[in-house]
């Protein structure tokens, strides 16, 4: 074994499933299930972590027909409409802003409202075809340096080129690097949202450990992948979106006085630490369904995300303990979760079956699926990092 960027064999292996269900699907019928061999390694030396280059599953059977749309959670949906207006009003009233991987692009929908843009989202799934009606330019393929350089001999150079949560599923980093470099303009700016690899650590987030998720980094580990391609971080912050995300800006301009990053040791112990709760986190649930089976209490769990299906494969969570899985998204409802075979039902299931307790596996989103459902007066589980319990607030 060893890291796909730098060849290492200097590797821990973080988190592994002999049996990992493919996130990205939903099931029509039990027959249809694919179960898949996930292993997460972490390079020592260049400090990426990433999926084994042996379980990386084919691009086109993950996002062909992909069941995830941005517009479907408010919270994501307000988000980008901020980030556009924060870009509008930096930028030129008709400058030129190309989204990688965009979905159904709320981004390019608010930037189309607020100015004359070009806005172009390259992203080759069928969600993101929701992106054209609102005067979005959908380039609907893989970006890779290719695609790059058909767009700026179509279209020129870009001021911005933007990608949120999208560098974890690059399967070939190089090409998608130089296809930044051939399209972002000289004093062009290139904004790029992950999730932080620490955060994911620190709060037990093994869920987002998926097939799809190929990358993992740090600021550390994106700077220096950034570096060897001639783009250089101007700034980053911590945002609170997918529980904690790096947002970092890069530009062609070397910084005079380079940033003070964490040592690789830190990584290193937090995966150590990281490794011992996991080992608890599934006693624990266990303990609480039995408990709620044996009062003779309901559950069901909200979210049926990519993230949800590893917790309950991972915890060996059966349709027995939880019998249903409420998501507002109508792509995923009326299906059954992979791995677990769990249905996957709507909010007015919910309504009328009313249970004791509601799991949220869309944990990221607790407030706001609380608060859409303020008429629950059972009470609200929390699986991460540690398994919580909170009445109904007043």
């Amino acid at each position: 074994m060893k890291c796909a960027i730098c060849n290492s064999t200097n590797i821990d292996i973080i988190f592994s499933m002999d049996h990992a269900p493919i996130a990205g699907n939903f099931l029509e019928d039990i027959k249809d299930d694919v179960l898949k061999p996930l292993r997460i390694l972490y390079c020592k030396d260049c400090g990426l972590a990433q999926v084994l280059k042996e379980d990386r599953i084919p691009k086109h059977e993950l996002f062909d027909n992909y069941f995830y749309n941005t517009h479907a959670t408010k919270t994501l949906k307000d988000h980008f409409y901020a980030e556009a207006e924060s870009l509008h009003n930096e930028l030129a009233s008709s400058s030129s802003i190309l989204e990688i991987g965009g979905n159904s692009c709320p981004l390019g929908e608010r930037l189309m409202e607020l100015g004359n843009h070009l806005v172009i989202n390259v992203d080759p799934s069928n969600v993101a075809l929701d992106s054209v009606p609102k005067g979005v330019t959908l380039v609907n393929n893989y970006f890779d340096n290719e695609v790059a350089t058909k767009i700026k001999n179509d279209f020129g150079l870009m001021d911005v080129i933007f990608s949120a949560n999208n560098f974890a599923h690059m399967e070939d980093l190089e090409s998608v690097i130089d296809g930044i470099d051939t399209l972002l303009s000289p004093d062009g700016k290139l904004i790029i949202e992950v999730q932080d690899f620490h955060y994911l650590l620190d709060e037990m987030c093994f869920p987002f450990f998926y097939h799809e998720h190929l990358f993992y980094y740090t600021i550390e580990s994106l700077t220096a992948l950034m570096d060897k391609h001639g783009l250089y971080l101007d700034s980053y912050e911590y945002i609170s979106i997918h529980g904690t995300s790096l947002h970092a800006i890069f530009s062609r301009t070397k910084p005079a006085t380079p940033l003070y990053f964490f040592p690789p040791a830190l990584t290193e112990y937090k995966i150590k630490v990281f490794k011992k709760k996991l080992v608890n986190l599934k006693t624990d649930i266990k303990q609480t369904l039995h408990n709620i089976k044996e009062k003779n209490e309901t559950i069901v769990a909200y979210g049926a995300s990519g993230q949800a299906k590893i917790y309950l494969s991972t915890m060996g969570i059966t349709e027995d303990e939880i019998p249903f899985i409420i998501d507002d998204s109508p792509l995923r409802q009326n299906k059954l979760t992979p791995g677990t075979h769990i249905p996957i039902l709507d909010n007015d299931f919910l309504r009328g079956y009313n249970p004791d307790h509601i799991l949220v596996l869309a944990y990221n989103f607790i407030d706001e699926i609380v608060y859409k459902n303020s008429w629950f007066l059972g009470k609200w589980l929390k699986p991460l990092p540690r398994l919580s319990i909170r009445e109904r607030s007043s």
